[in-house]
Order: C-alpha cells, then sequence, then structure tokens
C-alpha cells in the first residue's frame, strides 16, 4: 500500500524531470511573433492606404456632381478645377489639394491683354474667365491624395495625345516675392500642372465653352480669377506661377506655385492615386533633376509621363463621364 507521503514525493519527481523551453526555441518564438506582427503591420498600413484612397474618390465624385447642378442651376458653364494649396499662416498643415467649383462670366479676354500678356501667340488666343462660386464653397482632399489627368493640348511635347497633367507633389519651399519679410507663397520643387472638368449648361460634360464665339483659329483657354485683381487700366491680372512674375502661356503647364493662377487644361477623366505609394514605388528625384537640367519644358514632361504615367495605369482610380449626360463613374471607359 502506497501511503500519501509516497505519492506526494513521486509528483514531486514526474514535475522536477519536466523539461522547459531552450533558449533556440524561446528565439524561434520570438522570430514568429515578430514577423506576425510585422505582417500585421503592413497588412493595416495597405487598408489605411486603401480606405483613405477610397475615401479621396468619393470626394472627388461629390465635388463633380456639385458643379453640374451648378452648371444646370446657374444655366452656364461651370468648372471642377484641382489645385495646390498650402497654409501661409501655419507651415506644419501639410499641403492639399482643393477642388473649387467655378462658374463663367461670360467675358472672353484676349491673350494679348496686358494683364494676361502671353506675347508672340496672345493676339490668336481667347481667355474664358471664370470665378469661383459664391455659393458652393471649396473641398479639400485628404494629405497625400492627388488627382492627375490627360493633357491633350499642349504643343511642347511631340505626343501630346499621351501626356499627363500632374499636380505639384512638393517638397515646397516658402518664398518672399517682394522681400518685405512676409512669406508669399510656397513653390514647389516640382512642377505641375491646374486642370479641370467643365460642365454645360444643361450637365454635359465638354471640353470647349459653347458660349465662346471666337474664331476657329484662335486658340481657346480658360482661367479661373481667384482676387479679381485689374491693373491701372482696368485689365484683369492673371497672377501666374513664373519666376519673375510676368504673365505668359508657361502656366499653361507649368503650376509651381500654391494659390497661383493658372490657364486651365480641360481633361475627359480623371485619375485618383495615392502620392505616398507613388513616390514609394516611383524615383521622384529624377523629375527634379531633370527640371533642373537644359532638357528643356518638353523633354522633362515625356519623361515623367513615361515613368509616372505608366504607374498611373495599375494604381490609380479612373474617373470616366456619361458623354450624353455628365455623370460621372469610377471605371469604365
Amino acid at each position: 500500500m502506497i501511503n500519501r507521503a509516497s505519492r506526494f514525493q513521486s509528483a514531486t519527481s514526474a514535475a522536477s524531470t519536466g523539461r522547459g523551453f531552450t533558449l533556440l526555441e524561446l528565439l524561434a518564438v520570438i522570430g514568429i511573433i515578430s514577423m506576425l506582427a510585422v505582417v500585421s503591420l503592413l497588412s493595416t498600413q495597405r487598408v489605411t492606404r486603401d480606405v483613405k484612397l477610397s475615401s479621396g474618390v468619393n470626394q472627388v465624385l461629390g465635388a463633380l456632381a456639385t458643379a453640374r447642378a451648378e452648371a444646370i442651376r446657374t444655366n452656364a458653364p461651370t468648372l471642377l478645377t484641382f489645385r495646390m494649396v498650402k497654409d501661409l499662416e501655419d507651415p506644419s498643415q501639410p499641403a492639399q489639394v482643393e477642388m473649387v467649383v467655378a462658374g463663367f462670366t461670360g467675358q472672353i479676354v484676349k491673350g494679348d491683354n496686358s494683364g494676361i500678356d502671353m506675347n508672340n501667340s496672345g493676339g490668336n488666343s481667347d481667355v474664358c474667365r471664370f470665378v469661383p462660386s459664391s455659393v458652393v464653397a471649396p473641398r479639400y482632399l485628404p494629405e497625400g491624395i492627388m488627382i492627375a489627368g490627360p493633357a491633350q493640348d499642349i504643343g511642347v511635347v511631340g505626343d501630346p495625345t499621351g501626356t499627363w497633367n500632374f499636380m505639384s507633389p512638393g517638397p515646397w519651399t516658402p518664398v518672399d516675392r517682394d522681400s518685405d519679410g512676409r512669406y508669399d507663397y510656397y513653390q514647389s520643387a516640382e512642377a505641375g500642372s491646374t486642370f479641370g472638368v467643365l460642365f454645360g449648361a444643361d450637365g454635359s460634360m465638354i471640353t470647349r465653352n459653347p458660349e465662346a464665339q471666337t474664331s476657329s483659329s484662335n486658340r481657346l483657354y480658360n482661367w479661373v480669377d481667384y482676387d479679381n485683381e485689374r491693373d491701372t487700366n482696368g485689365n484683369y491680372v492673371l497672377n501666374c506661377s513664373t519666376s519673375n512674375g510676368a504673365a505668359d502661356n508657361a502656366p499653361f503647364f507649368l503650376q509651381r506655385e500654391s494659390d497661383a493662377e493658372s490657364f486651365i487644361n480641360v481633361c475627359q477623366f480623371l485619375a485618383v492615386y495615392d502620392e505616398i505609394k507613388a513616390k514609394q514605388d516611383v524615383d521622384y528625384t529624377q523629375f527634379i533633376a531633370a527640371q533642373n537640367s537644359d532638357m528643356g519644358a518638353g523633354a522633362f514632361i515625356e519623361e515623367r509621363d513615361e515613368q509616372l504615367g505608366t504607374w498611373l495605369d495599375e494604381n490609380a482610380d479612373r474617373i470616366h463621364f456619361n458623354r450624353y449626360t455628365g455623370l460621372a463613374k469610377v471605371g469604365g471607359s
């Protein structure tokens, strides 16, 4: 008969012979936990990016619907245009894409007007003047969400049908143009474009303002006048983005300053994408280096289109329009 003390000694002996974890096993467990943590973090980041991009697409769709409704309400051509803005009062705030609804004023300014001054091409150019809506407030996309659109009317490149309008991605540097000790604007290290979508009075998406009764041989531009500034002769002034402050047709494809005015290139569709992801996959420094070289604007644009444009085809969400109604949708053609 085994007494209670013997049973206790047997249990104690069995417990003492139980083997613990070795150092190698502990390291293996730690490694597995670390791998799972990394996978979980990457998955969370990807989901967060997808949610932000989806939110941005929905905001663009909402702004397009508002601009279309405003065109019908006012019975006048209406633009939804996109530009980069950054708060001069609070530099810690990120640059964001601002979506502005602007209505046609009925005014057409000649390109050789002293406030526009398109140099030699001005006499054969007409500029439709738009102003921001007084009833529709601007909307802003989430940080890092950008928009691109086709640029099929730029004469500085060999094949304009394959050219994209890209917004200025930064980095942004504050500039004191008049040396008064106060910053006037931010300038981006990389050039970009100002563009938008134009709706007719019936709500359809159009590429040329039907109310602009101009010569068929004249080039027709669109311009959003944000500040209603006039010169001493009463001419409206285009506060464009050229480095010396003089106006010419460069702003049609070169938009480097946050809050600057520019000609608006009308797009037939839009691409919404994550700029942070784009910079992870595409080397942006090559674009800045090309821009600062002597290769010329056309070569710079074509080089960027080849790299970033190809990336857009695989990673951006496309927004297309019904050619008859102007209604926007994601995907399709």
